[in-house]
């Protein structure tokens, strides 16, 4: 992560640590189960290092006072099947304040803006019932693959077909209009729009195909 990456909502600063932050949490560690945990982050960041985002532990803080109340961690980068899975917790002490749910939705949001990201995986194994309920607030549903424990949340379909027409059209109606020729620009751009639109949703419907 050469330039630091921050995700912010309304209340709260998410931040991913670097390896040297990573190896510094380790150190004031003490669990074993969350030092196997951090390790095994550890390991992803320094051998994918261009991927670091996608393998380390987020620090979830609130924006007023800097206090660190949850985190949030991916495992790994997005798998052939364009899926990422995610995981995250918000401290007993925060709980019932809707912190879990804006920090979801902000974290879903920001993944799939991200490159080879169309679908995005929770387990509700550990979290229970309000686990569920965060991420049914998030647009989350249970995936068909699973066995009701996978929460699932699929990118939004894209429309390139009609912003392109409106680009074409747009294109036409100018052209047409400088040089005189309305009839023909208008026919060019309008078969330019469609053609282009119809290709880039065609691309993204195939993305989304998991054999």
């Amino acid at each position: 992560m050469t330039k630091k990456t921050r995700v912010k909502s309304k209340r709260l600063l998410i931040e991913p640590l670097s390896a040297d932050e990573l190896s510094e949490l380790i150190d004031s560690t003490a669990d074993d189960s969350l030092l196997a945990a951090y390790n095994e982050m550890l390991s992803g960041v320094r051998d994918n290092p261009e991927n670091a985002q996608w393998h380390t532990y987020w620090r979830i803080k609130l924006k007023d006072t800097g206090a660190e109340i949850g985190g949030v961690c991916f495992k790994g980068a997005p798998n052939k099947r364009h899926e990422i899975e995610i995981k995250y917790f918000i401290d007993e002490q925060h709980s019932q304040k809707g912190y879990a749910t804006e920090a979801l939705k902000v974290m879903s949001d920001w993944a799939f803006y991200q490159k080879d990201v169309y679908f995005i995986r929770a387990e509700t194994d550990d979290g229970g019932d309000a686990y569920k309920r965060v991420l049914e607030k998030c647009k989350y549903l249970p995936a068909k693959d699973g066995d009701g424990r996978v929460y699932e949340r699929e990118k939004s379909a894209s429309y390139w077909l009609g912003a392109y027409l409106c680009i074409g059209l747009s294109i036409g109606l100018t052209m047409g209009t400088l040089l005189g020729n309305m009839a023909i620009f208008m026919c060019f751009s309008t078969a330019f729009g469609i053609t282009v639109g119809a290709i880039l949703d065609a691309a993204d419907k195939k993305l989304r195909k998991r054999d």
